[in-house]
C-alpha cells in the first residue's frame, strides 16, 4: 500500500520500487523526543477520521521543557484532500500538560489512507497511520445497497445430463483434420485457481515452459466458459429459416468471437417444464433447473451460419420435421469449442522440437540492406506525405533489422495506405522475398487484400488470402480470386506464394 492512495480509485497513484524505498526512509527519519506523545483520544491501530464531526487527538507532554505544535498536514500531498484542525496552530503545550486538537478531512471522496504528521519544529515530527472513509452524497447514492452474492449458474449440471440427440454438423473444407484431445481442465485448478500461481511468478525458460503455457491456456479456458454461459437462455423459440432453425440470441453481435460456427447449443425437451422448482433435502426450495439437467431428452444444435444476433442452427432432422418438438419454448445451454485450445495445447507438448534458439533468441544486429540512397526509391503511390515516405524507407532499407518498426498513430492518419506501399516495394525489389501480413481481424485483412490487388502490381498468383476453416463472414466479391481456406491442401499453395495475408489466429 501506497500512503495517499484511494482504494478502489479509477486513477491509482503509482510509485517504482525506488520512490517507495524513499517515502518509508522518510518516515523512519522522523524522531520523537523524551516524554512527548501525540495519540488519538480512543486509541485504535489505524485511527478512522470523520470528515463531519472530526476526530480528537491528544499531545501529552509530560517533560520539563515546552513544545510548541507547529503543523498538523498529510504525508502525502494530494490538492484535493484539505486537512481543518481546531484550534489553529501554532498550539503551545506546556511541561506536564496536555493538549487536544480537533483533525477534520475535507475532500476524501472515497476511502483515503495516509499518515497524518505532526511537526513540532524541523526536527521533530510524530506520524500516524489514519484512514477516512468519509463520501459525498453522490457517491453515496451511487453505492450498492446491499452485498453483491454472484448467483450460481443455472445450466451447471453437466454430470447431470443425458444423452442428447445430436445434430448435423456444418461441413467444412478442413473435415479430416486432426483435432487433438484430452488435456481438459485439472479438477484441482477448478476448485484451487490460485494453486498455480507461485509456478506461474517463476522466470519462464525451457524446462518450465510447456508447463507454464499449460496452465495459462487453462486460466483461459475457465474464463471462456463463464463468458459463453452468459448467453445461456430459458424458455426461448426457435424459427424456421428453410433448412436452418434459427436462435436470436441478444447481445451477440458485439461480442461474436465467443460463438463460432462449428460451435453445439444443447437444447432441453420442451416437454419438460423448467420453471418446475426442484426441492432439496430438507425440504427447501431451489431455483428453477433447467429441463436437460433432470435427464430428459436433449437435442443438440450445430452452429452453422452466424447472422448479427441470429444463430442459424442444423439438429437432427426428426427435430427438423416435427414441428411439435422445435416450435416450443426450448431451455439452451451454450458450450465452449475446445478445438483452437486444444490445438494450441498440441503445439506445447512439441514445443522441445521448436528449439530454445527461436522461443529465447538472442537478438544480433543485421547489416542494413543497400539504403535508399544508394538504389532510389520509386514511390507507386504519390500521395504519400514525407512521414509515410520516411517510414517506407525505414522499413525497406531494414536499418534496424531484425527488430521491428511501429506504425502509430489515430484512425485516418495513412498507416493501412503505408503498409500496402511497404509490402509492394519490398515484392518489386527483392524478388526472393516472401511476407506474410497479418491483421487481428478478418475485414482488415479483406481490406488489406484488396488494396494490394487495386494497386496493379502484384502478379496473378503471387499472393493469397488465407481463410480460417470456420469463417462464417461473406467474402468480398473483389477478393474472391485470392481466398483459399487453412486446410491442408493449402500448404502447397502458401509455400507458393510471395504475399500471404490472413489474421493472426489463421497464422498462428
Amino acid at each position: 500500500w501506497i500512503p495517499g492512495t484511494p482504494i478502489g480509485h479509477n486513477t491509482i497513484m503509482m510509485a517504482s520500487l525506488s520512490q517507495y524505498d524513499l517515502l518509508r526512509e522518510k518516515l523512519k527519519g522522523y524522531r520523537g523526543a523524551p516524554g512527548l506523545s501525540v495519540s488519538e483520544k480512543e486509541i485504535t491501530t489505524t485511527t478512522v477520521l470523520s470528515a463531519t464531526e472530526g476526530t480528537v487527538f491528544v499531545v501529552k507532554n509530560e517533560s520539563n521543557e515546552d513544545y510548541t505544535l507547529q503543523e498538523c498536514v498529510l504525508f502525502m500531498v494530494d490538492p484535493t484532500v484539505k486537512v481543518q484542525h481546531t484550534p489553529t496552530l501554532p498550539l503551545l503545550v506546556d511541561k506536564k500538560s496536555e493538549a487536544s486538537i480537533v483533525v477534520k478531512i475535507r475532500g476524501a471522496t472515497q476511502v483515503y489512507k495516509d499518515y497524518l504528521i505532526f511537526g513540532f519544529g524541523s526536527d521533530i515530527k510524530y506520524h500516524l497511520k489514519i484512514e477516512v472513509n468519509e463520501t459525498s452524497d453522490i457517491i453515496k447514492l451511487l453505492s450498492p445497497n446491499k452485498e453483491f452474492i454472484q448467483k450460481k449458474n443455472k445450466f451447471d449440471y453437466q454430470n447431470k445430463l443425458s444423452e442428447a440427440v445430436d445434430g448435423e454438423k456444418p461441413r467444412m473444407s478442413g473435415d479430416g483434420i486432426y483435432i487433438p484431445g484430452g488435456l481438459n481442465v485439472p479438477e484441482i485448478l477448478r476448485h484451487r485457481q490460485k494453486s498455480c500461481l507461485p509456478s506461474l511468478a517463476e522466470p519462464l525458460a525451457m524446462e518450465n515452459y510447456s508447463d507454464h503455457f499449460h496452465k495459462l491456456l487453462w486460466l483461459d479456458e475457465m474464463k471462456r466458459e463463464g463468458n459463453i454461459r452468459k448467453y445461456d437462455m430459458f424458455s426461448v423459440r426457435l424459427v424456421n429459416e428453410g433448412v436452418y432453425l434459427c436462435l436470436d440470441v441478444p447481445g451477440l453481435a458485439k461480442r461474436k468471437e465467443e460463438v463460432m460456427v462449428g460451435d453445439k447449443l444443447i437444447f432441453s425437451n420442451p416437454e419438460v417444464p423448467s420453471e418446475e422448482p426442484v426441492p432439496d433435502g430438507g425440504g427447501a426450495q431451489q431455483e428453477a433447473v433447467p429441463a436437460f439437467a433432470k435427464r430428459a431428452k436433449n437435442y443438440i444444435g450445430y452452429v452453422h451460419q452466424i447472422a448479427g444476433e441470429r444463430l442459424k442452427l442444423s439438429f437432427n432432422h426428426k427435430f427438423h420435421e416435427s414441428r411439435e418438438l422445435w416450435d416450443k419454448k426450448h431451455d439452451v445451454m451454450f458450450t465452449l469449442n475446445r478445438g483452437p485450445l486444444m490445438r494450441m495445447h498440441k503445439a506445447l507438448d512439441n514445443v522441445q522440437q521448436v528449439g530454445e534458439t527461436i522461443l529465447f533468441p538472442t537478438v544480433k544486429p543485421h547489416p542494413p540492406l543497400p539504403s535508399p540512397s544508394h538504389i532510389p526509391l520509386e514511390f507507386i503511390n504519390p500521395t504519400l506525405n514525407l512521414q509515410q515516405r520516411r517510414a517506407v524507407e525505414a522499413i525497406v532499407s531494414g536499418t534496424c533489422r531484425p527488430i521491428p518498426y511501429i506504425l502509430f498513430g489515430p484512425p485516418g492518419t495513412g498507416k493501412t495506405v503505408t503498409v500496402v506501399e511497404s509490402i509492394l516495394q519490398v515484392y518489386k525489389r527483392d524478388t526472393s522475398c516472401k511476407i506474410l501480413a497479418c491483421t487481428p481481424s478478418n475485414s482488415a485483412a479483406d481490406l488489406l487484400t484488396e488494396r494490394l490487388h487495386s494497386s496493379g502490381h502484384i502478379e496473378e498468383g503471387s499472393m493469397i488470402r488465407l481463410n480460417a476453416l470456420m469463417r462464417s463472414q461473406a467474402l468480398p466479391l473483389a477478393i474472391k480470386d485470392f481466398c483459399i481456406v487453412a486446410n491442408k491442401k493449402a500448404k502447397s499453395t502458401v509455400k507458393r506464394s510471395r504475399i500471404v495475408i490472413c489474421t493472426c489466429s489463421t497464422a498462428a
